[in-house]
């Protein structure tokens, strides 16, 4: 008898972890259904702000959407970053509010700025990967970019809502990828704040000079979270992954310090590294 209240307990308990398992889920079904709501009414919000409008031109869209974030936001990390980072419902609130005149700008860097901007683009329907550069000095300081794809080219942009930039090739006038960015001289590239407004010696409203960036084009990591893609991007002449730097505490060359932007494919450009090598 004592056996078979036992098993009777045992279904019991069972039942009840699975019931609670189940509303677990559930509820938090309901959050993730929420916060996406509530993000993709946010967007609705920002887009109107911005001025942006499904008739425009692909690079104007695009480009509205990089200055409003920047212009409507201060780069800080401190406590106040911290409270709503990664919260976009919370950011979009502040930002939107701010634009309106009603509240402070959100704190952001490089890496918020491009996650806001991705979600807005993905629900205007453009394909996003996120584009991070590193410097080769001690502690391999990086940069988010965000690469959006031009559905009528068929072409890769490279959009910077940190320094409020696009990139441009010199001699063609066309939109620069990461690719282009890394694989070529730095002077075949341009960094442009708006149409017309070109140069290296551009200055953001934050008082950034882009030429600061220079150092970070010597390595991409492209990150295809969709597709399971993280394809790496060397320029042989201005970063050397061999070369070991101090980073976390000992000295150690790129790939062992961010193994995992190691782990697929590298393309590596200049003397006698034109081709891509499998890793």
């Amino acid at each position: 008898m004592r056996f078979a209240g036992l098993k009777k307990f045992t279904k019991a308990l069972a039942a009840a972890v699975a019931l609670a398992a189940a509303t677990a889920a559930a509820v938090h079904i309901q959050s993730a259904l929420a916060r996406t709501a509530a993000v993709s009414d946010g967007v609705v919000q920002l887009l109107t702000l911005a001025g942006v409008r499904s008739d425009m031109p692909f690079d104007e869209q695009v480009d509205r959407v990089r200055s409003f974030i920047n212009t409507n936001s201060v780069h800080e990390v401190d406590d106040e970053f911290y409270s709503y980072w990664h919260d976009l419902p919370a950011v979009i609130g502040r930002m939107v509010a701010f634009s309106l005149g009603t509240e402070l700008p959100p704190h952001m860097e490089c890496a918020s700025r491009a996650e806001l901007m991705q979600a807005v683009l993905e629900q205007l329907g453009f394909d996003t990967r996120t584009d991070v550069v590193y410097a080769l000095a001690d502690g391999y300081p990086s940069h988010t970019f965000l690469g959006v794809l031009n559905p009528a080219t068929g072409q890769w942009q490279v959009q910077d809502p940190e320094f409020n930039v696009f990139w441009m090739q010199a001699s063609t006038g066309r939109r620069a990828s990461v690719n282009d960015l890394i694989s070529g001289e730095l002077g075949a590239v341009v960094p442009c704040i708006a149409p017309g407004e070109c140069g290296w010696a551009v200055e953001t409203a934050e008082g950034k000079r882009v030429e600061k960036l220079r150092a970070y084009l010597g390595l991409a990591a492209i990150i295809d979270r969709e597709k399971g893609l993280r394809p790496l991007l060397v320029n042989v002449g201005r970063f050397d992954i061999d070369h070991a730097h101090h980073a976390g505490g000992k000295q150690q060359p790129f790939c062992s310090y961010v193994a995992k932007a190691c782990r697929q494919t590298i393309t590596k450009w200049g003397p006698g590294h034109e081709v891509r090598e499998a890793t």
